[in-house]
């Protein structure tokens, strides 16, 4: 764990440190206080999952009883996401539009392996169902998804910190105040989520495409170097689905650094329409074959010190 000296008197620990320990708890199954005299009891590992209709605008455009097809999208791909066996349970965020959110609070690593592969089926099994209830949805609505994770505490721990932003244990340790904060919306016993890993799923959301699931790099960091476990849970070769399309700056996501932009799809070679290239030009990329393994991840996160820092914990893993 990283300590950095501060005026010779405290040490410094950032948030990430703290995940270093969390998921060591998970993986060991022993529930233990995070730092003696700190408040990081409510710390957990989220995954996030968002489904989008693609084509939608028009679809709505051009078939005035579109209200039933929509409706059913938004109850297919709950059912395809929330009920299939994942491992750990998830559940819905909220509906936004044409696009449906969901939360998982992970309960075992293999959980966060699997993420991309069981959004990406359960795409398909929902399309594939609306396909056969509405056929003029076929070959013209489609989706998309995304996939990120955060660790996130819960929101009374803000009071713990006040203005500073700083809170010191018991061994005078000053603990910085977490990225992303949960809380439990009024009446409803649903959990909302603030804050900047939250932002960032957000952002990369934005480069999500039909047939795909874009991935937060660091469940790509994951699976760049779990290829066994990947294999076991998923049955193929980690680079036979998941590759870097491409790179792009997100607002205010590492610090302006680019960031990659990485997809997920069964079978690369059938994941194409004809004239799908012209749609952007990580598509036009990828339909091209330009890509990049997805081992590169390890030298990305070399080269910004994240292999160290914030992802710290994904070493723990290997």
């Amino acid at each position: 764990m990283e300590i950095v000296t501060k005026d010779n008197q405290a040490k410094q620990l950032t948030i990430s440190d703290f995940l270093v320990d969390h998921l060591k708890n998970i993986i060991d199954g022993t529930p233990k206080k995070d730092v003696e005299g700190t408040p990081f009891d409510s710390r957990k590992v989220f995954l996030f999952f968002s489904v989008d209709l693609v084509n939608s605008t028009l679809f709505k455009a051009e078939n005035p009883n579109w209200v039933p097809v929509v409706r059913d999208f938004y109850e297919m791909v709950r059912k395809h996401v929330v009920e299939r066996d994942f491992g750990s349970i998830i559940q819905v965020w909220k509906y936004s539009g044409d696009e449906v959110l969901f939360y998982s609070h992970v309960e075992n690593v293999e959980s966060i392996i699997k993420a991309p592969s069981h959004l990406h089926e359960a795409m398909q099994m929902a399309l594939s169902e609306l396909y056969d209830i509405h056929k003029e949805a076929r070959n013209f609505l489609y989706m998309k998804g995304a996939v990120w994770m955060a660790i996130a505490s819960e929101n009374n721990i803000l009071r713990e910190f006040g203005r500073s932003g700083v809170v010191t244990n018991d061994s005078g340790e000053n603990i910085l105040m977490p990225q992303n904060i949960y809380f439990e919306l009024p009446n409803c016993g649903k959990l909302d989520f603030v804050g900047t890993e939250i932002d960032e799923g957000f952002r990369m959301c934005g480069n999500a495409v039909r047939g795909k699931v874009v991935i937060d790099p660091k469940i790509a960091y994951m699976l760049a170097n779990n290829r066994d476990l990947w294999k076991e849970l998923v049955k193929n070769e980690v680079e036979e689905t998941v590759r870097i399309v491409g790179y792009d700056r997100l607002k205010g996501i590492w610090k302006g650094r680019m960031y990659p932009v990485i997809w997920y799809t069964k079978n690369w070679n059938k994941s194409f329409l004809y004239d799908e290239w012209d749609a952007n030009k990580f598509v036009k990329s990828a339909y091209d074959g330009d890509y990049t393994k997805i081992e590169f991840i390890n030298k990305i996160f070399e080269d910004l010190g994240l292999s160290e820092g914030t992802v710290k914990y994904v070493k723990e893993l290997l």
